[in-house]
């Protein structure tokens, strides 16, 4: 594995693929593979952004966009933010989709470097049941059930 800081962290595996932390001006070189992963998988994030307000918060570094890419380009990404409290600063992880996610998610490793780096303490995630599975081995825990209820204004 090597580390190398260019226009952005990259995270190398010496078979085919890098991890790349896409800093803003580099946003449009990946966006629009990103963008066909994210309308894969509205249903998970369209209840509280659109296409264009997560294009903005990337953009304006509110929020952080990881991408995987082999020769054939983005395979899978994740967008992350941090939410600031008076204890502490936790780094979210947002939304992640695309393929082959249990060949790369040895990444949240230096994702949480990098977070800790950044002055956050945590991460958190939601996520559907089987993401309790897939993310245990890397010392995620259960923590609590997330209810939610629409409101119905006047």
């Amino acid at each position: 594995m090597d580390f190398k800081v260019d226009h952005g962290l990259s995270l190398v595996d010496e078979e085919t693929y890098e991890i790349i932390l896409v800093t803003p001006k580099l946003l449009e070189l990946f966006w629009g593979d990103v963008k066909v992963l994210l309308e894969q998988t509205r249903e998970t994030w369209d209840e509280y952004d659109t296409i264009d307000s997560i294009h903005e918060a990337i953009h304006t570094g509110k929020r952080h966009l990881w991408v995987c890419v082999d020769l054939g380009g983005v395979f899978l990404a994740g967008i992350t933010c941090f939410d600031v409290y008076p204890v502490q600063k936790v780094l979210r992880l947002m939304w992640l989709g695309g393929s082959h996610l249990s060949k790369v998610l040895w990444f949240l490793k230096h994702v949480e470097h990098w977070a800790l780096m950044k002055g956050a303490t945590k991460v958190e995630t939601a996520g559907r049941k089987g993401w309790q599975k897939l993310l245990e081995p890397y010392g995620y825990k259960y923590k609590h059930v997330l209810l939610t209820k629409m409101l119905k204004g006047k």
